[in-house]
């Protein structure tokens, strides 16, 4: 799963400066289940590793 956010300011009439954050689940060692016998109607389990990124750029429109 991944989330992310950013946004652009104008600098210039075709230059813009651009920001963006985003983050990043990834279930690792996981297990789960769905509709299993025994009653268990939908389960997941495991460890999240968790990520990060955030960037800066320039955009140049023509």
């Amino acid at each position: 799963m991944n989330v992310g956010v950013g946004y652009q300011w104008p600098v210039a009439r075709n230059v813009m400066l651009r920001t963006e954050l985003r983050g990043y689940v990834t279930l690792v060692n996981s297990s789960g289940g769905f509709l299993c016998s025994g009653g268990c109607t939908f389960a997941i389990a495991g460890d999240a590793l968790w990520q990060g990124e955030a960037m800066v750029g320039l955009s140049v429109g023509f």
